[in-house]
């Protein structure tokens, strides 16, 4: 069974009504997707919740590649991650399978080299792994103190949006999610627009949500975009 996001986890339980109290991370992995399953959804490998194939109309332009099966889909809000107001202590907590447990050995070379025993450097392979208990280890592990909410919207949103703190952008660049740099790159445009998503010459266009997410202002890329296309056609 494919794991998802902690957070989808939370999010879609939340949707459901499910609750996800003193079961484990497994179990509520089975319980979330059943349900989304029972709504048409699909899991792929990598835990990524995705729509029937029937609702793939072909789109153009700029829409992002978020996933093949979301493409063009009408009408339709996914949420990607909810949004979690600043706190100074998070009180939800969860249980989270960190694999077996594992018993060692310490090993020690002094009777060899005649040298004094080397504690506890990894570096030397001062350990050497027995086998294992049989038991699972178990750590309580605990969600974001804060966390903005990425929500996509396939016919309207170019990439995914971002909120916090009452204030909605797009998504700047990031290592997984599509991105308004990564498009103007991939357009062979980003060297060209680039000085009005700079943090020193427009401030008022791109900023860090909730401290980790950097998004742009939405009428900007909009007016980028459309310009790029005038452009394109004039061209043709």
């Amino acid at each position: 069974m494919a794991f998802m996001k902690k957070e989808e986890v939370k999010a879609y339980a939340e949707r459901y009504g499910i609750d996800l109290t003193g079961l484990s991370w497994p179990e509520q992995n089975k319980l979330v997707q059943g349900k989304l399953e029972e709504d048409g959804y699909r899991i792929s490998k990598d835990g990524e919740v995705l729509l029937p194939l029937e609702k793939q109309p072909e789109t153009k332009g700029f829409q992002p590649k978020i996933s093949r099966d979301l493409s063009g889909v009408k009408g339709v809000k996914i949420l990607l991650a909810p949004e979690i107001k600043p706190t100074s202590v998070q009180l939800i907590k969860y249980d989270e399978e960190l694999g077996e447990d594992l018993t060692v050995e310490e090993i020690s070379y002094k009777d060899e080299f005649g040298m004094k025993p080397i504690e506890r450097d990894l570096t030397y392979g001062t350990y050497r792994v027995k086998g294992s208990s049989g038991r699972k280890v178990i750590a309580q592990s605990t969600i974001p103190k804060e966390n903005a909410m990425v929500t996509y919207e396939p016919d309207k949103d170019i990439v995914p949006k971002v909120t916090f703190a009452g204030k909605t952008g797009y998504i700047w660049t990031h290592q997984s999610y599509p991105n308004i740099k990564g498009l103007l790159m991939d357009a062979g445009m980003y060297h060209k627009y680039k000085h009005l998503f700079s943090a020193k010459e427009h401030p008022e266009n791109i900023w860090y949500a909730a401290g980790k997410l950097l998004v742009c202002n939405i009428g900007m890329v909009h007016y980028v975009f459309d310009e790029i296309e005038r452009e394109a056609n004039a061209g043709k």
